[in-house]
Parts: structure tokens; sequence; C-alpha cells
């Protein structure tokens, strides 16, 4: 908190000014017509702030002032030597804001739209800045994109640029949209008031009692797990029943002389077998890998010992080696292995479900060859049978999902989620090869089969990962596991939430929690640890450029805290694998990664992304540090179909193609295997 007179007069002339000179039917307008808001803001507090100066010289002093104090508690920057590395629209702000003292340097091309800003007189030629400004913006983007291209090799691909000025307003700010353009100090400014502000209000009591205390629900596996047995029931009678549809389809085609269907259910099928032995290479190696790395951490944790027992064949040395005795190697005992796997069965995975059931398939061949528990859950809220319009009821009903006891959490929606226990160490081996058959058909002609229950529906994420809290420890102790990796595949947020918590035996007496105050502390009975939902959430808001609105705080603290609680049960190893279906093969997605930064600081992001990109163009993937994850990797699908694609070299081919198709194919043979070292790197 900042208790000043020199800010309070400055923020009271500023807000005068806005008062005198902005009109909030020229701003909407102005937000309207697709003008970018960071930028206009910036221009426009410029120009009132000028004004307000003009017509009352004696405020100077408080402006000079307070920006000075305001900088000085890092309102704006953490280290004033790196004003000079932000982009031109931060620069800009320091500028105007801290004057002369901030020391800021412009580049020749940047010094007219400085002089622009500084003459701003009307609202008009704040628009016309604006714009000049966003159009500097775009330019630049543009040629960073182009730099990004010739570097990443896609020479190719490089199409000539739409000349900004040539474009409407909706057109730059789409582009500076994609590339999540925002204004650091401005950001930064506008949350360090929002925090001076809330703490200069007084809590009422009534507020300060409004804390709401819960644990996590016991899970009633029985009404929330649907068996792989029933798995295999619904898709064998999904894949029979629409492989009849298909075969009558193809009948009417050929009889009306249209198309027939290329490449079916049944071809899909028939390329199981040829699937399964290409798999068997990277499978072999992986359990290679696994095997040597384990190996190494056993032969690390040797020791050798003294028996006391005299060695017969060193008696002859004993006038000159005091080391006599017989010597014990100590092998310690190699850890046992468990792996579960979260799969996200909703409707966004539906274009890249086929390339994840096939690395879910070689990891689970993987378990099974190197003889370690496994299990596959694919969490959803769409199982169920279909009643009029499309529209499902759960086959499960009613039934109670979780415990609704006192001082427990309810989730808002729980009532149609469901666990689809698609594989289990449990299965016998045709069972396995069943579903392994049967999934890989469903998964690769997912929109030509009229499914019964299997539909994919939202991402019951927290509901999920609340699951594993049971059943990690369940399965570590069924069979006697001394680490347990789970892992976490999804190509996208949560929809889901904790939204109240029961006070009383009657179903449906709960408190609701407050969706502004982010009041919710989830404890742990196991660790009598408590994890504060809004303090997490609000942890993450350094992170990247999402939308932080009080319902992202909320959603992802309660994330941040499942998590925490899974990773406070020793021996579990957790692993995100976050499957971008919207970037090229190796291609770096900047919206996507922007999400997962370890900060909002412009200039830290341009260097990370930087970082980032040459990771993803060597190894085809990146890999961070977000929530309580041990490891988090963002994958493109189109990079997994690259790494599973054949070398095709055909007798008519010229050495030059031969020699690029063979070195793009081994270089995809790398990366599978960099991306497998690592995985066996955590899971050892």
């Amino acid at each position: 908190m900042v208790k000043n007179d020199n800010v309070h007069d400055m923020m009271t002339g500023h807000e005068v000014g806005h008062a005198l000179w902005t009109k909030s039917e020229d701003w909407i307008k102005a937000i309207d017509n697709d003008y970018n808001k960071d930028i206009l803001n910036i221009v426009e507090d410029a120009r009132i702030e000028k004004k307000i100066k003009t017509r009352y010289p004696g405020i100077v002093r408080n402006f000079i002032e307070a920006y000075k104090v305001l900088a000085d508690k890092k309102f704006f920057y953490d280290d004033v030597n790196t004003i000079n590395e932000m982009q031109f629209i931060d620069r800009v702000n320091l500028h105007f804001k801290c004057g002369m003292a901030s020391n800021v340097r412009f580049y020749a091309e940047e010094k007219p739209l400085v002089e622009m800003v500084a003459n701003c007189n009307t609202w008009k030629d704040v628009l016309k800045t604006t714009r000049a400004i966003m159009e500097f913006t775009v330019a630049q983007l543009q040629e960073e994109e182009h730099q990004e291209k010739l570097e990443d090799g896609f020479e190719d691909s490089i199409e000539e640029s739409k000349d900004p000025g040539e474009m409407s307003n909706d057109e730059l700010e789409e582009k500076l949209w994609e590339n999540s353009f925002s204004s650091e100090t401005q950001e930064r400014f506008d949350e360090s008031v929002e925090r001076m502000t809330e703490a200069e209000k007084d809590v009422p009591d009534s507020k300060k009692k409004n804390l709401l205390y819960g644990r996590l629900p016991k899970a009633n596996l029985n009404n929330i797990v649907v068996s792989y047995k029933d798995i295999l029931s619904n898709l064998s009678s999904d894949l029979t029943y629409s492989k009849v549809l298909e075969n009558e389809r193809r009948e009417t085609a050929k009889s009306n002389g249209r198309c027939v269907f290329p490449h079916g259910l049944q071809e899909t099928e028939n390329d199981f077998a040829q699937f399964r032995k290409k798999t068997s290479r990277i499978v072999n190696y992986m359990v290679k890998e696994f095997e040597r790395k384990k190996a190494a951490k056993e032969y690390r944790k040797e020791s050798i010992s003294k028996t006391g027992v005299l060695d017969v064949n060193k008696l002859f040395s004993y006038k000159y080696n005091d080391d006599v005795f017989l010597k014990n190697i100590i092998k310690p005992d190699g850890k046992n292995h468990g792996m579960v796997f979260l799969l996200d069965w909703s409707s966004s995975m539906k274009d890249h479900i086929g390339v994840t059931i096939n690395q879910l398939l070689a990891l689970v061949w993987f378990c099974k060859k190197i003889n370690v528990p496994f299990e596959v859950y694919g969490f959803t809220t769409s199982y169920g049978e279909i009643k009029y319009k499309g529209s499902r009821t759960s086959i499960k009903g009613s039934k109670e999902r979780f415990a609704e006891k006192a001082g427990m959490i309810n989730y808002q929606g729980h009532t149609f989620f469901n666990l689809l226990q698609f594989f289990s160490t449990k299965m016998n081996a045709q069972e396995l090869n069943s579903m392994s058959k049967m999934l890989y058909t469903f998964a690769h002609c997912y929109r030509d089969i009229n499914t019964s229950k299997l539909a994919m529906g939202s991402t019951p994420l927290i509901e999920g990962l609340g699951c594993m809290t049971e059943i990690l420890p369940m399965i570590k102790n069924n069979y006697n596991l001394d680490i347990v990796n789970l892992f976490v595949l999804t190509d996208g947020d949560g929809n889901s939430n904790m939204n109240g918590v029961y006070t009383g035996e009657t179903d449906g007496n709960w408190n609701k929690i407050d969706m502004s105050a982010d009041n919710l502390i989830i404890e742990n009975p196991a660790t009598k640890k408590s994890h504060d939902v809004g303090e997490l959430g609000r942890s993450l808001r350094n992170h990247g450029n999402y939308s932080y609105t009080n319902a992202w705080v909320r959603v992802k603290g309660q994330e941040y805290a499942t998590l925490k609680i899974i990773k406070e049960m020793p021996g579990i190893n957790v692993i995100g694998i976050f499957l971008d279906g919207d970037a090229m093969v190796s291609r770096y997605n900047k919206r996507i990664h922007d999400k997962f930064m370890p900060s909002r600081r412009w200039s830290e992001m341009k260097q990370l992304h930087i970082e980032q990109r040459k990771e993803m163009k060597k190894f085809g993937f990146t890999t961070h540090k977000w929530m309580a994850y041990d490891a988090f990797y963002i994958i493109p699908t189109s990079t997994i179909r690259e790494l599973e694609s054949e070398l095709e070299i055909t007798s008519d081919m010229k050495a030059s193609q031969m020699k690029r198709i063979f070195g793009k194919h081994q270089k995809t043979k790398w990366e599978s295997k960099v991306f497998v070292n690592r995985l066996m790197e955590i899971i050892c």
C-alpha cells in the first residue's frame, strides 16, 4: 500500500483529466471500431495528463514526484536497467508518465510516433496516433515472423505479408491478438493500483468470517468407474453396428454411381497389425532405455562393505597391506514402478484422438513388456445412453458419485462425471489385444461411428484429479509399488469446478463459494496442510497471458490445490502432456506457449519465446514448470503424426530429394528418442 500525498493528488488529477476530456461514448465507439485498448489508453493518458498540467500548473510537481514514488515501488518494472529492452509502447508509456528521469531511448524510426503522441490535442489526434502505432507494431511482428520462418527452415512457406497501412482496424487488432500483444507496464500499473485500492478498504466482519474450509470428497468409485469389460462390450457393439451402416452406405453409393468410401472401418481395423509392428520398434527402445537407466541408478547406490572374514588369497600381503578381508557388494533392491494415464475424453480431442491413442497404446505395451502395473482412465461427462434429440442420460443415473457429508466439497455437475477404464493391468492377453484393436479403430474413425455410449463431452479435469487422490494410493498399495507415475493428457483447460462445501448430512445443504472472493481453503487430512485456492490461483497470474477473470483464478486455483495434494502423497510423479492441436509440425504456437510462461514481463517473455522456439525446432516439444507437475510438455499433435510417418522414397526421386527426406526422417526418429529419454529420467 502506498500512502503518499503526491500520489493521491496525481491520481485525483489524472481522473479529473479523464472526466473533463475523455468522453465515454467516444471511448466505447473506438473499442467497438477495433482500436487496440492498451495503445489507445496510453496515448489518451498522455493527452489528458498534458492538458490537466497545462490548466493547473501547480499539479505538475505532484505528477513528477508521484510517478517517481510509484516507479521506486516497482509499479512499472522490476529493474530500471531493462527499460530500454521493452517494446515500443511500454517505452512510450514510461516516457510520458515518468518523464526525462526514466532515460528512455527511442530508435530513429520510432521518434516520429513519439512526436505524434506528444502533439495529441484532440480525440481525433488520439485515434490517428493509435492507428499509426498499431500499424508500426504489426509491421514489427510481421518482420519477426518472417525471420522466425527463415531460422526454422520454412523458406518455402513464406508469403508476402499485407502492408499494415492497407489493413483494417479489425485485421490489425486480430494480428496483435494472435501475437498476444499487450502493454506490460500498463498491466502492471493497473494491477498494482487495484491491489493498493483493495488494501485500503476496510474488510467487514461478515467478510472476514466467510472463509470456507473443506476437504476433497470421497469418491464412490463403483459409481464413477466404467470397467474395461463394459468398455469392451460398448466398443464391440458400436463398431459392429457402424460397419453395417457403412456397408449400407457403400452399397447405396455404388448403386447410384457415386464415389465409394476409400478407407473405412474395416480397412482401419486391418491397418492395426501394421501399426503394432511399426510401434514395436519404439516400444523396444523404451524398454531398453528404462532398463538401462534403472540399472544405472541401482549401480550408483551399490556399496562395498568388509565382512570381517579373512581373504585367503590376500594373506600373503599382510606385511604391507591391511586390507586382507573379504568384501561384500551390497545391492539395494530396485524400486517397483506403476503407471496411471488420465486421458481427456472431451469433444475438443476429436480431431487428434487418433494420434493420441497411438501414443497411449505404445505406452501401454511398454508397461506390459516390462511387467509394470498400469491403468488408463478417460475422464468425461458424456458416458450415457441417447434418449432423444442427441441428448444423453447417464447410465449410472443419479447415483452418488462423491460423498455428501459435512466439511466435504461439492463438484458442480458431478452427476454426469465418469472415468472410463480403457486399460488395466488385470486384463488378460486377449482382452488387451481386443481393446487395443477396437480402440485404435474407434479413435481413427470416430466421426464415422454411431456410438451409443462413448461420445465425447466436456472436460471435468478437477473431478478426474480428485479421483486420483484415491486411485493412486490404492494402486500403490495393491501392487506394493514404490513409485507411481501419473500422466495427464489433455488439449485444453478443464471446464468444471468446485462450487460449495457441505454443512450438514442432508443432500444439497451446502454453502456456496463466494465467486469473487475465492474463499475456499482445501484441507488435506493426511498431511494436515491447507491450500488457499485464491492464493494459488492468483500466483498463476504472473504466468503468461491468460484472461485473468475471477472465475479463472478460482478454477485454476482448485486444479493447482488438487495437484499439490496428489504430490503430497509419497512416491508419486505427475507428468502433464498438453496436446497442441493448432500448431504445424514442430512449429511453435506462440499463443499456446503464452499461457505457460513463468513471467508476464514482455522482455522476459520475448527471451523465453526465443529459447522455447529453439527447443521446439530441435526436439519437437517444449518443457515447462507448471503448477505442481514434475514435468509439463507441450507437443503439437502434428509432430506426433510426423513421428509416426514412414520413410517414403521412390525410384523416380532425385538424389537431393532422397537426401532431404532421409534427413527429415532421421531427425524425427531422433526427436522421438529424445522425448522417450526425458520420460525415462522422470519415471525411473
